[in-house]
């Protein structure tokens, strides 16, 4: 839930309260169902410019790159420390990568963007640090010297969109709280509902296929919402 955006929560909301109203009801209570139906309300009166993130998609796009680089470090320098066929240089230069440019593993990939970008800023000043160790890891004509800075690069990348997103001037904080509150009502009205089951699948099977689409490293876009079973309530 933590990478959906406002727009994916809107379109979530509005399949469960519109689209699926009466299973909604029967497995949370009526009382539940109008509390998703006022945050839906609320979500719909915030004007576009503040309900879709300026740059989202040129941020997604970014993280995305930084996230790819962070992936193919971690892949080749585990690869080299279980390849039988590497120097004892290639091994160290690959456990020197991973601890430099990912200490805490592929799990600082789903860090957020500001957390990314700090990285890459604090990383690419120690470059030289670890310059000769990272050089002893060759791909082709390059070196893991030019990953590094390949991934360092899509952070700082990273940091312009953000900083440009600051400049567009709109005031996302009611969007910024709303969404937090979407979330969690979502996610209790999941919780009231038994795991795994049909009414589990025809209520939250949409709400898993955007999580999974927005996933870290995910290219696809969040669908558009099933074709209604029901005729919307009026």
């Amino acid at each position: 839930m933590n990478h959906l955006t406002l727009r994916d929560l809107q379109m979530i909301l509005a399949f469960l309260v519109r689209d699926r109203r009466t299973e909604l009801e029967a497995a949370v209570g009526a009382a539940y169902a109008r509390t998703l139906e006022e945050t839906l309300a609320q979500i719909d009166a915030l004007p576009a410019a503040v309900v879709d993130a300026p740059l989202s998609e040129e941020l997604s796009a970014a993280d995305a790159q930084h996230d790819a680089w962070g992936a193919a470090i971690h892949s080749l320098c585990n690869a080299l420390l279980e390849c039988p066929g590497s120097t004892p240089e290639e091994r160290a230069g690959a456990r020197a990568g991973l601890d430099f440019l990912l200490p805490g593993g592929l799990r600082e990939l789903r860090d957020s963007y500001v957390t990314e970008v700090s990285r890459a800023r604090e990383r690419r000043a120690q470059l030289d640090t670890h310059r000769a160790e990272l050089s002893a890891v060759r791909i082709g004509a390059r070196t893991l010297v030019d990953w590094a800075t390949a991934f360092f690069d899509a952070g700082d990348a990273l940091g312009r969109l953000l900083v440009d997103r600051a400049d567009s001037g709109v005031d996302r904080t009611p969007a910024i709280k709303l969404r937090g509150e979407a979330s969690k009502r979502v996610t209790r009205a999941r919780g009231l509902v038994e795991p795994s089951s049909a009414a589990d699948q025809r209520l939250f099977g949409y709400l898993d296929t955007i999580v999974g689409m927005r996933a870290p490293g995910s290219k696809e876009r969040a669908p558009a919402p099933p074709t209604p079973s029901e005729p919307r309530p009026t």
